[in-house]
């Protein structure tokens, strides 16, 4: 997809033709699209991949509605371990040692950085003046 087609993406999704532009776009691009609370209405929170020939992927996309907050906490997150690259080495670190030990198990990858995660957004947002 390509960024003017991108944005039109997201145009035609602001007014309301999530599921043709979602049909169109996803399935001619071979992107893979999945909504958070069904398939049959517009969700808050979408997330698209795309694979390469080997099924890697390639490309891994977040649309949400302006409002959903825990997208704004997730850049705050971001935004910290840029800012503090301490923190960004610790962050590294556990998702490597994860990575090892839950290599075949994606669900508890993701739940064993729960805490950390945590911790640093209330860091995050006592920082950037957010709680």
């Amino acid at each position: 997809m390509k960024g003017d087609e991108l944005f039109r993406y997201f145009k035609l999704y602001n007014q309301g033709h999530f599921e043709d532009t979602v049909d169109s776009y996803c399935v001619e691009d071979a992107y893979f699209w999945r909504p958070t609370w069904g398939d049959n209405i517009p969700p808050f929170y979408a997330w698209f991949i795309k694979r390469n020939t080997n099924g890697i992927r390639t490309h891994h996309i977040h649309m949400v509605e302006n409002d959903f907050v825990e997208h704004w906490d997730r850049l705050l997150f971001r935004d910290f371990l840029i800012k503090h690259p301490e923190t960004a080495k610790k962050y590294e670190s556990l998702k490597l040692r994860f990575t090892n030990e839950f290599q075949y198990d994606r669900v508890t990858y993701t739940k064993s950085k729960t805490e950390f995660i945590q911790r640093i957004t209330q860091m995050a947002k006592e920082y950037y003046g957010k709680s």
